[in-house]
């Protein structure tokens, strides 16, 4: 991983997603998180002091090591115990039915191999389990696609 992906695109996210009309979605959405806790594309912990006060610990997954080292301060603040794991969506290092909750926000556009990342959501929820995702689409302007491209490919911890 190269400084780009390591240190630059982690900013960028912060950057651009770190905005009260974005926050005001996610604590909208996290309010009905509960159980045990899955996030998938942890990214920068964006989504950390949003979670309900009842929740103390979640799983996080991302294959971006300078996210998390972005995500520390955050998780320190909100006093939240956050077990990190370096890997992708498409393979998830967990037994079957392990989660009450998986969440994603602004992820799904990252992973090369969706669907199989989607199996995976499926089988690591308990039966009941809920799926709660803030996701985008992509732009019409060719120019917003162009950088949507590499975001992603940035945020996957390719090299530019």
């Amino acid at each position: 991983m190269g400084l780009y992906s390591q240190t630059i695109f982690p900013l960028l996210c912060d950057f651009g997603l770190n905005r009260s009309f974005v926050a005001k979605h996610r604590r909208d959405l996290l309010a009905g998180a509960s159980g045990t806790i899955l996030e998938i594309g942890f990214g920068t912990g964006l989504n950390v002091p949003h979670y309900p006060p009842d929740v103390r610990k979640l799983t996080a997954v991302d294959p971006n090591v300078g996210m998390h080292r972005r995500a520390e301060k955050r998780v320190r603040q909100r006093g939240i115990e956050v077990d990190r794991r370096i890997v992708g969506g498409e393979r998830l290092p967990f037994d079957d039915g392990s989660f009450d909750c998986v969440v994603s926000t602004f992820t799904l556009c990252s992973i090369n191999q969706i669907a199989e990342a989607l199996r995976e959501v499926h089988r690591v929820l308990n039966v009941g389990g809920q799926f709660l995702f803030l996701e985008h689409g992509v732009s019409p302007e060719p120019n917003v696609q162009r950088w949507q491209r590499r975001l992603s490919f940035a945020r996957r911890g390719g090299v530019m």
